[in-house]
């Protein structure tokens, strides 16, 4: 299933770039976001591209790493930021003659401790400091490309988007809703889905699959994205919200 998903997601995103006219007569700006996982690539190809392309901004995404094999590749991390940095480093330089930018779309939950400033963060009790302060750190380690690359550390992990709207969540799975009303007391307890922490059990993608039985992480989080759509995820996630709005002005 998540091939034939993933097939149709290329030819989706072949299609966009063949058919959709540069805004206004003004070329496209090309926004490359590195990922680690077929969810987040589903994420960019199937919302962000066609949103953003609305804006003159034409989203790819780009799977990172060691990790590129797509068979049984639901992320989570597994490479270091040096194995990062350098898919970084080899994007921003391919397209330098474009002046194309580079973003990320990585979890918070689970990051390597090699990222700049992550011992630095470990110490903050707020996450939208400690986000801020590890992307700011990535940022200073490209000081060259400070106006192309636009690094973005997701609170805690991608699914925490899906935690925005837990009755989309119970369309999907109908004979769950129980299992879904208690994911959802359990959601209501925080500020806001970012804030759902990024323990190894309690974690929000951990959270999903301890409630929801045949949730599978690729499939439905790509389903689930899709009908909540981006208005509700930035309403409910200041940073994503944030990072998105950065996206929009790059058109």
């Amino acid at each position: 299933m998540a091939g034939r998903v993933l097939s149709q997601r290329a030819l989706g995103e072949e299609r966009h770039r063949r058919e959709t006219p540069a805004v206004s007569g003004r070329p496209y700006t090309d926004v490359y976001v590195i990922v680690e996982g077929l969810t987040e690539e589903a994420f960019v190809v199937n919302l962000l591209l066609e949103h953003l392309i609305g804006f003159g901004v034409r989203a790819e995404p780009i799977l990172t790493g060691t990790r590129k094999s797509r068979r049984a590749h639901k992320g989570g991390h597994r490479n270091t930021y040096q194995v990062i940095r350098d898919d970084i480093a080899r994007t921003l330089d391919q397209h330098a003659n474009r002046q194309a930018c580079v973003t990320t779309m990585l979890d918070l939950y689970a990051l390597p401790d090699d990222f700049p400033g992550f011992s630095t963060s470990a110490e903050m009790s707020d996450p939208y400091t400690r986000v801020a302060s590890i992307e700011a750190a990535m940022a200073e380690s490209f000081p060259e490309h400070l106006h192309r690359f636009r690094p973005h550390i997701q609170l805690h992990e991608f699914e925490a988007l899906l935690l925005c709207e837990p009755d989309m969540i119970a369309r999907r799975f109908p004979d769950q809703v129980e299992a879904v009303e208690l994911l959802a007391a359990e959601v209501g307890e925080f500020d806001g889905p970012e804030w759902v922490n990024d323990g190894p059990a309690t974690a929000p993608s951990k959270r999903l699959e301890r409630h929801i039985a045949g949730y599978d992480k690729v499939l439905h989080g790509s389903l689930l994205a899709h009908d909540i759509g981006l208005d509700v995820m930035r309403e409910h996630c200041p940073h994503f919200a944030q990072w998105l709005g950065s996206l929009e002005a790059l058109g």
